[in-house]
Protein backbone atom coordinates (compact mmCIF):
# COMPACT_ATOMS: atom_id res chain seq x y z
CA UNK A 1 0.00 0.00 0.00
CA UNK A 2 1.18 3.51 -0.85
CA UNK A 3 -0.10 6.79 0.54
CA UNK A 4 -1.89 8.65 -2.26
CA UNK A 5 -3.07 12.17 -2.97
CA UNK A 6 -6.44 12.38 -4.70
CA UNK A 7 -7.06 14.98 -7.40
CA UNK A 8 -10.00 15.62 -9.71
CA UNK A 9 -9.30 15.01 -13.39
CA UNK A 10 -10.21 18.67 -13.95
CA UNK A 11 -9.83 21.22 -11.18
CA UNK A 12 -9.43 24.91 -11.91
CA UNK A 13 -9.72 28.29 -10.24
CA UNK A 14 -12.46 30.57 -11.54
CA UNK A 15 -11.13 34.13 -11.50
CA UNK A 16 -12.58 37.45 -12.59
CA UNK A 17 -11.24 38.86 -15.86
CA UNK A 18 -12.95 42.22 -15.35
CA UNK A 19 -13.09 44.60 -12.40
CA UNK A 20 -16.37 45.76 -10.86
CA UNK A 21 -19.03 44.99 -8.28
CA UNK A 22 -20.34 41.45 -8.05
CA UNK A 23 -23.91 41.99 -9.16
CA UNK A 24 -25.25 38.46 -8.88
CA UNK A 25 -24.13 34.97 -7.86
CA UNK A 26 -26.15 32.40 -9.81
CA UNK A 27 -24.92 29.25 -8.03
CA UNK A 28 -24.46 27.97 -4.49
CA UNK A 29 -21.53 26.25 -2.84
CA UNK A 30 -21.39 22.54 -3.65
CA UNK A 31 -23.83 22.79 -6.56
CA UNK A 32 -23.28 20.88 -9.79
CA UNK A 33 -23.09 23.07 -12.90
CA UNK A 34 -23.00 22.35 -16.62
CA UNK A 35 -20.64 23.70 -19.25
CA UNK A 36 -21.65 27.21 -20.30
CA UNK A 37 -23.88 27.79 -17.26
CA UNK A 38 -23.81 31.36 -15.91
CA UNK A 39 -22.00 31.49 -12.55
CA UNK A 40 -21.37 35.17 -11.76
CA UNK A 41 -22.45 38.54 -13.12
CA UNK A 42 -20.28 41.62 -12.62
CA UNK A 43 -21.77 45.10 -13.01
CA UNK A 44 -21.28 45.82 -16.70
CA UNK A 45 -22.46 49.44 -17.02
CA UNK A 46 -18.93 50.76 -17.56
CA UNK A 47 -18.22 48.15 -20.26
CA UNK A 48 -21.60 48.73 -21.95
CA UNK A 49 -20.94 52.48 -22.16
CA UNK A 50 -17.44 51.90 -23.52
CA UNK A 51 -18.81 49.55 -26.20
CA UNK A 52 -21.51 52.09 -27.18
CA UNK A 53 -18.78 54.74 -27.56
CA UNK A 54 -16.66 52.40 -29.71
CA UNK A 55 -19.66 51.68 -31.96
CA UNK A 56 -20.36 55.39 -32.38
CA UNK A 57 -16.73 56.08 -33.31
CA UNK A 58 -16.86 53.18 -35.77
CA UNK A 59 -19.85 54.78 -37.52
CA UNK A 60 -17.95 58.06 -37.77
CA UNK A 61 -14.88 56.30 -39.16
CA UNK A 62 -16.97 54.49 -41.78
CA UNK A 63 -18.64 57.77 -42.81
CA UNK A 64 -15.25 59.45 -43.16
CA UNK A 65 -14.00 56.54 -45.23
CA UNK A 66 -17.05 56.85 -47.51
CA UNK A 67 -16.42 60.57 -47.92
CA UNK A 68 -12.78 59.93 -48.72
CA UNK A 69 -13.80 57.34 -51.32
CA UNK A 70 -16.17 59.82 -53.01
CA UNK A 71 -13.51 62.51 -52.91
CA UNK A 72 -11.03 60.16 -54.59
CA UNK A 73 -13.51 59.36 -57.37
CA UNK A 74 -14.13 63.07 -57.95
CA UNK A 75 -10.39 63.78 -57.91
CA UNK A 76 -9.84 61.02 -60.48
CA UNK A 77 -12.36 62.65 -62.83
CA UNK A 78 -10.67 66.02 -62.47
CA UNK A 79 -7.26 64.42 -63.03
CA UNK A 80 -8.49 62.79 -66.25
CA UNK A 81 -9.59 66.24 -67.47
CA UNK A 82 -6.24 67.75 -66.43
CA UNK A 83 -7.99 70.11 -64.03
CA UNK A 84 -5.79 69.12 -61.07
CA UNK A 85 -2.27 67.83 -60.70
CA UNK A 86 -1.21 64.25 -60.05
CA UNK A 87 -0.06 65.26 -56.55
CA UNK A 88 -3.61 66.24 -55.48
CA UNK A 89 -4.86 62.88 -56.68
CA UNK A 90 -2.19 61.10 -54.62
CA UNK A 91 -3.20 63.17 -51.57
CA UNK A 92 -6.80 62.03 -51.99
CA UNK A 93 -5.66 58.45 -52.42
CA UNK A 94 -3.62 58.56 -49.20
CA UNK A 95 -6.53 60.17 -47.38
CA UNK A 96 -8.71 57.18 -48.29
CA UNK A 97 -6.04 54.75 -47.04
CA UNK A 98 -5.88 56.62 -43.73
CA UNK A 99 -9.68 56.55 -43.42
CA UNK A 100 -9.75 52.78 -44.09
CA UNK A 101 -7.03 52.24 -41.49
CA UNK A 102 -9.14 54.23 -39.00
CA UNK A 103 -12.08 51.92 -39.70
CA UNK A 104 -9.88 48.87 -39.05
CA UNK A 105 -8.69 50.44 -35.80
CA UNK A 106 -12.26 51.11 -34.62
CA UNK A 107 -13.32 47.57 -35.57
CA UNK A 108 -10.55 46.28 -33.29
CA UNK A 109 -11.72 48.64 -30.53
CA UNK A 110 -15.28 47.39 -30.93
CA UNK A 111 -14.13 43.75 -30.75
CA UNK A 112 -12.15 44.54 -27.61
CA UNK A 113 -15.20 46.26 -26.10
CA UNK A 114 -17.37 43.21 -26.84
CA UNK A 115 -14.76 40.97 -25.23
CA UNK A 116 -14.56 43.12 -22.10
CA UNK A 117 -18.35 43.14 -21.85
CA UNK A 118 -18.39 39.33 -22.13
CA UNK A 119 -16.00 39.15 -19.16
CA UNK A 120 -18.78 40.61 -17.00
CA UNK A 121 -20.58 37.27 -17.31
CA UNK A 122 -18.54 34.34 -15.97
CA UNK A 123 -19.62 30.91 -17.19
CA UNK A 124 -18.54 27.36 -16.37
CA UNK A 125 -15.89 26.08 -18.82
CA UNK A 126 -16.94 22.45 -18.17
CA UNK A 127 -19.32 20.34 -16.07
CA UNK A 128 -18.32 20.20 -12.43
CA UNK A 129 -18.95 20.98 -8.79
CA UNK A 130 -18.63 24.48 -7.34
CA UNK A 131 -16.42 24.93 -4.29
CA UNK A 132 -16.55 27.68 -1.65
CA UNK A 133 -17.73 31.18 -2.64
CA UNK A 134 -15.50 33.67 -0.79
CA UNK A 135 -17.19 36.75 -2.29
CA UNK A 136 -20.86 37.66 -1.93
CA UNK A 137 -23.15 39.97 -3.91
CA UNK A 138 -21.95 43.56 -3.75
CA UNK A 139 -18.28 42.69 -3.28
CA UNK A 140 -15.79 44.72 -5.28
CA UNK A 141 -13.64 42.38 -7.34
CA UNK A 142 -10.50 43.18 -9.28
CA UNK A 143 -9.12 41.49 -12.36
CA UNK A 144 -7.73 38.15 -11.19
CA UNK A 145 -9.86 37.91 -8.03
CA UNK A 146 -10.54 34.27 -7.08
CA UNK A 147 -14.31 33.66 -7.18
CA UNK A 148 -14.43 29.88 -6.65
CA UNK A 149 -12.95 26.54 -7.70
CA UNK A 150 -14.56 24.15 -10.16
CA UNK A 151 -13.90 20.41 -10.01
CA UNK A 152 -14.93 17.69 -12.40
CA UNK A 153 -14.61 14.51 -10.38
CA UNK A 154 -16.46 11.94 -12.49
CA UNK A 155 -12.98 10.40 -12.54
CA UNK A 156 -10.10 11.04 -10.18
CA UNK A 157 -6.33 10.73 -10.23
CA UNK A 158 -4.40 9.10 -7.40
CA UNK A 159 -0.75 10.17 -7.15
CA UNK A 160 1.64 7.99 -5.16
CA UNK A 161 5.39 7.38 -4.89
CA UNK A 162 7.30 4.11 -5.23
CA UNK A 163 10.98 3.36 -4.71
CA UNK A 164 13.34 2.83 -7.62
CA UNK A 165 13.51 -0.91 -6.88
CA UNK A 166 9.72 -1.25 -6.89
CA UNK A 167 9.50 0.77 -10.11
CA UNK A 168 12.00 -1.57 -11.84
CA UNK A 169 10.08 -4.64 -10.71
CA UNK A 170 6.86 -3.11 -11.99
CA UNK A 171 8.42 -2.35 -15.40
CA UNK A 172 9.79 -5.90 -15.68
CA UNK A 173 6.33 -7.24 -15.01
CA UNK A 174 4.87 -5.03 -17.77
CA UNK A 175 7.69 -6.03 -20.14
CA UNK A 176 6.71 -9.70 -19.65
CA UNK A 177 3.22 -8.81 -20.90
CA UNK A 178 1.54 -8.83 -17.50
CA UNK A 179 -0.85 -5.91 -18.08
CA UNK A 180 -2.76 -6.91 -14.93
CA UNK A 181 0.13 -5.31 -13.06
CA UNK A 182 -1.27 -1.92 -14.10
CA UNK A 183 -4.47 -2.53 -12.14
CA UNK A 184 -4.59 -1.10 -8.61
CA UNK A 185 -7.12 -0.63 -5.83
CA UNK A 186 -7.83 2.40 -3.68
CA UNK A 187 -8.35 2.30 0.07
CA UNK A 188 -10.24 5.42 1.14
CA UNK A 189 -9.53 7.47 4.26
CA UNK A 190 -12.21 5.56 6.24
CA UNK A 191 -10.47 2.24 5.52
CA UNK A 192 -13.13 1.12 3.03
CA UNK A 193 -12.23 -0.08 -0.44
CA UNK A 194 -13.23 2.19 -3.30
CA UNK A 195 -15.82 0.48 -5.48
CA UNK A 196 -13.90 0.88 -8.76
CA UNK A 197 -10.58 -0.62 -9.72
CA UNK A 198 -7.97 1.80 -11.05
CA UNK A 199 -5.37 1.68 -13.78
CA UNK A 200 -1.82 3.03 -13.71
CA UNK A 201 -1.58 5.48 -16.60
CA UNK A 202 1.68 7.35 -16.39
CA UNK A 203 4.66 8.25 -14.24
CA UNK A 204 7.27 10.96 -13.82
CA UNK A 205 10.12 11.15 -16.29
CA UNK A 206 12.80 11.11 -13.58
CA UNK A 207 13.48 9.79 -10.10
CA UNK A 208 13.59 12.31 -7.26
CA UNK A 209 17.26 12.61 -6.28
CA UNK A 210 16.44 13.51 -2.67
CA UNK A 211 13.98 10.70 -1.89
CA UNK A 212 14.90 8.11 -4.53
CA UNK A 213 11.19 7.77 -5.34
CA UNK A 214 9.22 7.98 -8.55
CA UNK A 215 5.73 9.51 -8.74
CA UNK A 216 3.04 7.40 -10.42
CA UNK A 217 -0.49 8.37 -11.47
CA UNK A 218 -3.49 6.02 -11.51
CA UNK A 219 -6.97 6.84 -12.79
CA UNK A 220 -10.15 5.69 -11.02
CA UNK A 221 -13.80 5.98 -11.96
CA UNK A 222 -15.72 7.94 -9.31
CA UNK A 223 -19.35 6.90 -9.58
CA UNK A 224 -21.51 8.86 -7.21
CA UNK A 225 -18.72 11.45 -6.94
CA UNK A 226 -17.80 10.14 -3.48
CA UNK A 227 -14.15 11.15 -3.69
CA UNK A 228 -13.37 14.86 -3.79
CA UNK A 229 -10.39 16.84 -5.00
CA UNK A 230 -7.78 17.03 -2.23
CA UNK A 231 -8.86 13.78 -0.52
CA UNK A 232 -6.37 11.17 0.69
CA UNK A 233 -6.16 7.41 0.64
CA UNK A 234 -3.89 4.48 -0.11
CA UNK A 235 -3.19 2.78 -3.41
CA UNK A 236 -2.94 -0.99 -3.10
CA UNK A 237 -0.85 -2.91 -5.65
CA UNK A 238 -0.39 -6.64 -6.04
CA UNK A 239 3.20 -7.82 -5.92
CA UNK A 240 4.79 -11.15 -6.79
CA UNK A 241 7.65 -12.50 -4.65
CA UNK A 242 10.14 -15.01 -6.05
CA UNK A 243 11.75 -17.54 -3.66
CA UNK A 244 9.70 -16.17 -0.79
CA UNK A 245 10.16 -19.30 1.34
Amino acid sequence: EYVADIAAVKNIEIRAKAAGYLEKVHVDEGSYVKEGQLLFSINNREYSEALAKDRALLKIARAEAKNAELELENTKLLLDKNVISRIEYEFAKNKLQIAKAKVEEMLAEEAHGKQMLSYAEIRAPFNGTISRLPHKIGSLVEEGTLLTDLSQNDEIFAYFNVSEKEYLEFMLKIARGNELGRKVQLVMANGKMHQSEGLIETMDGQIDQETGNLSIRARFSNKGKILKHGASGKVRMQQEFDNAL
